[in-house]
Formats: structure tokens, sequence, C-alpha cells
């Protein structure tokens, strides 16, 4: 009896767990759907009001950390909103979760497509295969990243690049044999190319051309050709595939074939299916300066293709080309001259509304934006500094004045900022630019170091000997630090603590070593000992001499 009233007791304690679950859950939507509301509307105080509470009721709701991403992207503030969306990939993977970027986009990695396709190739159910490609090939579904639902076909039946070559021997060999028994299937002869195309590029490697071997060139080349040479062969074929243009032009990029062939290639692809993001990735990639592009060149003539198909759609492209050569090419495009970050943001907006579940959509564009937002406020930062460099301590503060508007959290512009402003006499606005910037870099040596130097000035001793302290326990080799706290030490008539200061700068060997000996003789004949004090004068005419 006892321990059928234990367990009545247990379910009933799981059954009110349960219930308070389903309650929280609900009413966590319930926010969430009203901060969707109130975010249509603009009003981004009561969006984010309702995206916290639902949290607040339920901090595993991956949903409202989505929607309290949106809401800080909206407002401007792209780093808090990658903290959520990154929260709600961790929370709920199967989200639509980010790409891996070491991978191929989420297309690719997250679809069941492609493990259906290889079981369908590895039972010789042909049909059923050919099936399924020519209903993604008609329907011309594609994920956020402007990826073909029927690419997942083709690449799903290629191996990892790091299986054994047998693997791939034996997959190549299974395609080949439902290309012969299917003489008449587009879909077979492109799933052969491709896997041909991907494992040419397997025997290459991705590194520098000097890193190939002899071998690895040959299969390389002879690879790719074979697998133009199906695809010649599969043209006068009576279905046609619009990948069959993807998987030549990137064959073409291996057989540096020049770019007359390459723009016919292009053409012929684009008047077939004028808005499949691949083409023009693929001729992105043509184009860029570690193959066969000139500066500037694919960044112009992206621009041009996607201003030829024109508004939202061609905003898009952009948006998905860059997207896709993030960071697999480049880390940051944006430092890349004429990459407009309007433009790719404008894209962003289209692809959202056309893919409003795609938190790797998001995620992205956050990142974007946090890198565009880098560039536009270092780009500023260097102009104050050159302005500083020339003596020109207004336009420096101008400088990064702008850096800080465009990037809030910016330690060093605080921190260079501060440096003019005590450099114009204004000793309150260093100090403050200083506080700024520690409390963005709690770690930034050099900001308590010059808030230390202006503290005394100031007269605030102690508060300069707590800065000095804190210099010197982050960076432990600072010369600069020893020498400060050593003089304020000096002023404090701690000349022992001093020497020691003075002693440590000196052991570091910095280019100022000259008045070190200097200022550690001065105290040496303070002191009486005047041969110390000779041995320090020596050194610091020695060091003289030598233009230290």
């Amino acid at each position: 009896m006892k321990s059928a009233l234990k367990i009545l007791s247990a379910l009933t304690v799981l059954l009110l767990v349960a219930t308070l679950f389903f309650w929280l859950q609900r009413d966590s939507s319930h926010y969430c759907r009203r901060a969707s509301v109130r975010l249509a509307k603009g009003d981004f105080g009561g969006a984010l009001a309702d995206c916290n509470k639902a949290i607040e009721l339920n901090p595993d709701f991956a949903e409202a950390y989505i929607g309290r991403g949106d809401v800080k992207y909206k407002q401007g503030d792209p780093d808090k909103a990658l903290a959520d969306y990154d929260q709600a990939a961790k929370l709920k993977p199967g989200l639509n979760p980010a790409p891996d970027l070491a991978q191929m986009p989420e297309a690719i990695v997250t679809n069941e497509i492609g493990r259906q396709a290889l079981a369908l190739l590895e039972t010789n159910d042909y049909v059923r295969l050919e099936r399924l490609a020519a209903t993604f090939r008609s329907s011309k579904e594609r994920y956020a990243d402007g990826v073909w639902k029927l690419a997942c076909v083709y690449d799903g039946l290629v191996p990892e690049n790091r299986a054994s070559d047998e693997t791939w021997e034996s997959r190549l060999s299974a395609i080949k044999s439902w290309a012969v028994a299917r003489p008449e299937s587009i879909t077979a002869r492109v799933a052969w190319a491709n896997i041909l195309v991907a494992y040419g590029w397997r025997a290459r490697g991705a590194g520098e051309t000097y890193t190939v071997s002899k071998e690895g060139w040959r299969l390389f080349g002879q690879r790719l050709m074979d697998a133009a040479k199906i695809l010649k062969e599969a043209r006068p074929l009576k279905e046609h595939c619009p990948l069959y243009w993807r998987v030549l032009m990137r064959a073409a990029l291996g057989l540096q074939i020049d770019q007359g062939r390459f723009d016919a290639v292009f053409d012929e692809a684009t008047r077939l299916e004028p808005e499949c993001e691949s083409y023009y990735l693929r001729r992105t990639i043509y184009f860029l300066p570690q193959w066969y592009g000139s500066d500037g060149q694919w960044q112009s003539d992206l621009a041009r293709s996607a201003d030829k198909i024109g508004g939202e759609k061609g905003d898009m492209l952009y948006a998905q080309v860059i997207w896709n050569l993030h960071p697999v090419y480049f880390g940051n495009p944006f430092q890349k001259e004429n990459v407009s970050w309007s433009r790719v943001d404008r894209g962003f907006e289209v692809i959202e509304k056309c893919f409003p579940d795609s938190l790797a959509a998001k995620i992205e564009r956050a990142q974007l934006a946090v890198l565009a937002r880098d560039t536009r406020a270092a780009v500023s930062y260097n102009n104050g500094n050159a302005k500083q460099d020339k003596g020109d301590f207004a336009g420096a503060i101008k400088g990064y004045d702008q850096a800080v508007q465009v990037k809030s959290n910016y330690a060093r512009a605080y921190g260079n900022r501060g440096n003019a402003k005590r450099a114009k006499g204004d000793l309150d606005g260093a100090l403050a630019d200083y506080t700024k910037a520690i409390e963005i870099q709690a770690d930034y040596g050099l900001a308590f170091y010059n808030r230390a130097t202006a503290k005394r000035i100031k007269g605030d001793l102690s508060g300069a000997m707590a800065d000095f302290n804190k210099v010197i326990q982050l960076q432990p080799d600072f010369a600069a630090g020893y020498a400060g706290r050593a003089g304020l030490k000096q002023a404090n008539g701690d000349y022992d603590g001093a020497m020691v200061d003075f002693t440590k700068a000196i052991d570091l060997k910095p280019d100022f070593v000259q008045e070190l000996y200097t200022a550690r003789g001065n105290i040496r004949q303070y002191k009486g000992d005047r041969a110390g004090a000779a041995a320090d004068f020596n050194l610091a005419a020695k060091y003289q001499k030598a233009g230290r």
C-alpha cells in the first residue's frame, strides 16, 4: 500500500511538473507572439520586454531568444543579437541551426535529402532516385543561402573529403553503374560528373599550387577532363538539369579555361536559369584574385550581375553570394573594396521575408553586420591615428568620435581619443575615455597606464598607484609600467621601492633604457651611493652615444 502511495505521489509530482511546463511554455509563446507584433509595429521597447518575460518564464525557450535577437538587431546592436541567436542554436539545434563555418552552407549540412539519395543509390533504386531529383528540379526549392535542394541530391552522393580512396572508388563505381543502366538519365550523368569533379579537387587539395604533388596534379586534371567529357556527351539528352552548369563551371575553374569560354558557359546557364545563385557564386570565385581575376574584378562583376536581375531579387542574390563566400574565401568581405554592406543588408531583408524561419540567415546577417560595422569603425579609427601622428589632435578626436559612433564598444578608439584629449589639455575628458576603454576591455593594460599617468598629473596619487599596479599585473613585461610606478614611488619618498622598479624596468631593456639609468642614478646619488650613481650615469651616456 505504501509503495503504491509513493508511486502515486511520484506520478502526481511528475504531472504537476509537466502541467507547469506546459503553462510556462504556453505563456512564453504568448509573449513571443505579442513581441513579434510589437516589433512589426516598431515598438522595440515593448517587444524587448515581452521577449525578456518569455525567457524569464522559460529560460530554455529557443524561440524567445530568436525574437529578442531580432529586436536587438533592429535596435542596431548586432553583437547582442548574435549572442541571442547563438543561444537559440544551442538550445534547439534542429531549429534551422547556423551553418558550421568549416563546412558547406546549411542546405548541404543540415538536410536529410543527401542521405535519402545515397540510400537509394546503394539499393540500386534508380527510378526513385531520379524521381527524387526530378521533384526538386521542377520545384526549384532552395534554402535561405540560395542553394537548391536539388544540389543536396547530387552532393549527398559524394563521400566526405576525409573518406578513404576505397570509399571514393566504390561510390564512383556505383554512380557509373547507374549511368550505364540508365543511358537517357541526365541525373545520373550530372551525378557522375559531380563526383569526378569533387574527386579531382580532393586529389589537388586546398593548398597553394606549390603544395600539390605531381601525382595530385595528374589526377586533378584527368578527373576534371573526364567530368567535362561526360557533361559534353550528356548535352544531346532530351532531359536537362540546371545544375549541369554548376558542375561544368566548377570543372572549368580547375581546367583553367579562358574568360571568353567561361563567359560563354555562364551566359548559356543564366539564359536558362537566370536566378540560380550557384552560377553567380562560381563566376565570382573565377574572378577572385587567387584564381583568374584582378583586384576589384569580382566585386564589380557581382554588382553588375545583381543589377541585371534588379530589385529585391538582385539584392538577395548579392547577399547570398557574399554569404557563401564568407568565411570560406575571406574572413571579412567588407575589408575588400566595393563590397556594399547596405546592399547585403537589403538582400538579407528579402531573404528573411522569404525564409522567416531560417535561424542561419539571422545569424549570418548579424555576423556580417558586425564585420561591416567593424570595418567602418576601423577606417575612422585609422584616420584618427593618422591625424594624431601628424599632431592634429582635433582631427584625431573627430576620427575617434566617428569610430565609437559606429562601434560603441571600440575600446582602442576610446583609449586613443583619451590620448588626443590629454594632448589638448583636456585631462578630465581623457580620464573619462580611459575609464570607458577599461569598462569595455578589463585587460586593456595600456589604458590603465595612460589613466595612471593622467591621474598623477591631476594629483590623484593613490589612484595612479592602483592603476600602475594593475598595469604590471596585466603586463608583467611592460617596462613603462614599472618606470611609471617607480617615478610615483620616488615622488612619495619611497626611494628603495623606486630603485627596485627602475631596476626591473632596466632588466627588460626597453628603448628608453638611457632615461632609466639616469633616473636610477639620481636616486643613488641622493642616497649617497656615488659609485653606483656614477656607474648608472656612465651606462646612460653609453646608450645615448649608441643612439638608444
